[in-house]
């Protein structure tokens, strides 16, 4: 049985500079307080994400697996 955790990282285009290294982060996901992985979140092996805005530029993941939608906050 594997016991991989699926990550996902991603840059801050905001930290993006000409001639310079930009961090590169880890994205976590947090549900009612408990941070859960990618293959948790989808509830099966193959993790499909897809990402999305709405009209007003609010960030979405949509889960294949079990076709949920989250809507992306901020942690505060």
């Amino acid at each position: 049985m594997e016991t991989s955790q699926w990550r996902l990282f991603y840059v801050d285009m905001a930290d993006i500079k000409l001639g310079k290294q930009s961090g590169i982060k880890e994205w976590k996901v947090s549900i009612d307080g408990r941070v859960k992985t990618l293959k948790e979140l989808c509830g099966n092996d193959r993790v499909d994400l897809h990402f999305g805005r709405d009209a007003k530029g609010e960030l979405y993941i949509l889960t294949k697996a079990d076709g949920k939608i989250y809507k992306l906050v901020s942690a505060k």
